[in-house]
């Protein structure tokens, strides 16, 4: 007895494959990223040191979101980063040469984020959270 085969099934054309593993890429691409970032707002939280940094630039992004330089030192090295906020958030409401407190690693100060970003990231509050109920 021989096996029917169904000769309505239509192959696929070689792009939907191509997308489908560019697809794959981006959510890889997309979950490394978030994890780096949510890593070193683990590392700022509990091993950063704060400091002042000076805003020397400020850029507009989209709709209200501001994006503000900042520079500071550290045994004599001069450091960048940058902070981004919404409208309503106290970064817009500065102006150049104002301060913003900054977290950095002492053992890379290239590794540094405005502190109450790390504050408010989700993340960082859950695991806090859970060491706090855990004490």
């Amino acid at each position: 007895m021989k096996k029917k085969v169904n000769k309505n099934i239509k192959k696929r054309p070689f792009i939907h494959y191509v997308s489908c593993l560019f697809g794959i890429g981006m959510i890889i691409f997309i979950f490394i990223k978030i994890s780096k970032v949510t890593y070193y707002d683990l590392l700022l939280d509990n091993k950063g040191v704060c400091t002042i940094a000076e805003i020397y630039k400020y850029e507009n992004i989209r709709y209200s979101r501001v994006k503000g330089y900042y520079e500071f030192s550290v045994n004599d090295r001069w450091y960048r980063g940058y902070a981004t906020s919404l409208s309503n958030e106290n970064l817009k409401n500065k102006i150049l040469h104002d301060t913003i407190t900054i977290i950095y690693l002492p053992s890379n100060p290239q590794v540094n984020r405005a502190k109450i970003a790390v504050e408010n990231d989700l993340f960082v509050r859950g695991s806090n959270k859970l060491i706090n109920l855990f004490k």
